[in-house]
């Protein structure tokens, strides 16, 4: 019975955060529902001690300056695609995560099972997005659709596993443990 690795499991979860990543900019840019990576940024300098904050403005105006560039024109992108690497990089360590449990549990996973990692993963993006206002559509709305998003997410992380495990779904639960 073949066991997939944490590594693939980094490695869909990266493959998964991608697209996800894309359908949440182009429904901010046509709808204006939450870009959930900027939420997320603005929650983390928010909780974050302030000196730490500050070092880390620092480090990264001292990096531009010393790759010659304009602090005042790509400061601004700068922290947005560090914005986007923070999530797609919780993307991976979720995938990551997914993998681990289900090899650690020896039973093959279910829908349910790719359902409560997705809830597991949206409920703090919904939550951090309502408290603080990471959008101007309708809370229900915003509620909704990272509901959807996220349960999507975790429903297709739960089916790479089975098919790129098929033979561990035959073979059911290990000796000795009931599944």
């Amino acid at each position: 019975m073949k066991r997939l690795s944490i590594g693939t499991g980094a490695l869909v979860g990266a493959l998964l955060t991608a697209p996800l990543l894309g359908v949440m900019y182009l429904a901010d840019k046509l709808t204006g529902l939450p870009f959930v990576p900027f939420v997320l940024f603005d929650w983390v300098t928010r909780v974050l001690p302030g000196p730490l904050v500050t070092f880390g403005i620092d480090l990264m105006i001292d990096t531009l300056r010393l790759m010659g560039l304009s602090v005042a024109g790509t400061a601004k992108t700068a922290e947005q695609a560090i914005a986007v690497l923070q999530f797609l990089v919780m993307g991976v360590v979720g995938g990551a995560l997914f993998f681990a449990v289900v090899k650690l549990r020896g039973v093959q996973p279910n829908r349910l099972t790719g359902l409560v990692a997705g809830a597991l993963v949206g409920l703090p993006m919904i939550a951090m997005t309502i408290a603080l206002g990471g959008s101007d559509a309708q809370p229900v709305l915003v509620v909704l659709w990272l509901a959807v998003l996220s349960l999507a997410w975790g429903a297709a992380l739960q089916e790479v596993y089975v098919r790129l495990n098929p033979t561990e779904a035959l073979a059911g639960p290990p000796e000795g443990r009931a599944g």
